[in-house]
């Protein structure tokens, strides 16, 4: 089933930081659509929850090095 979260991001000081992390969170296995807003510093993320749960999603961002708002 699908689900959606909004995570917290921070660093991302302009559009190409934007679109990393777009990038890096679309390549996720079980990651259907993500929409990243630089003002807001938020990922919202459509996922398959049969593969991830957001804790799954958190963990394989912050282990790239994003930094993630908690």
């Amino acid at each position: 089933m699908l689900k959606q979260v909004k995570i917290n991001v921070e660093g991302m000081s302009c559009g190409h930081c934007a679109k990393h992390v777009t990038n890096l969170i679309h390549e996720i296995s079980g990651v259907k659509k993500v929409t990243v807003n630089l003002d807001e510093a938020v990922a919202n993320i459509t996922f398959d929850d049969s593969f991830l749960t957001p804790d799954n999603i958190v963990e394989i961002i912050n282990n790239t090095n994003i930094y993630l708002a908690n």
